[in-house]
């Protein structure tokens, strides 16, 4: 990542890039004008493929609504058969000292991380990331 200041050792180079700014390209034949011609043309600024399928999905709701298409099946129905499982395991959730140490875990986990990555210098070599 670019750092709006420039380090104590970078002013050398720095001098040199100001130098050899005012040099011309090296010529390379007609190289660029080539590729730039072989690139597909821009696509317009107005995307009508997305337009016309968010259009067409909308109707489709708005018949789906409309239409009676049957009874669709309520969320009790889907979760019936697993409903014992599910309130067993938020019976174990529902003891006060489990929510506090899942919540002090989790702060002491963002907190790490925020400290961590505030006093991360990712411009370091020795750094393992």
């Amino acid at each position: 990542m670019n750092s709006p200041s420039p380090k104590p050792g970078d002013a050398p180079f720095e001098a040199w890039l100001n130098r050899h700014a005012s040099i011309e390209p090296l010529p390379d034949a007609g190289f660029s004008a080539r590729v730039l011609a072989a690139l597909p043309p821009a696509r317009s600024p107005f995307a009508w493929r997305q337009t016309i399928v968010c259009a067409m999905g909308a109707m489709a709701g708005i018949l789906a609504t409309r239409l009676d298409l049957g009874a669709w099946p309520t969320l009790g129905n889907v979760f019936e058969p697993i409903s014992g499982a599910i309130r067993a395991t938020l019976t174990f959730f529902s003891d006060p000292w489990i929510a506090v140490a899942l919540a002090t875990t989790v702060m002491l986990a963002a907190a790490s991380a925020a400290i961590y990555f505030t006093l991360h210098d990712e411009d370091s070599p020795e750094s393992p990331f």
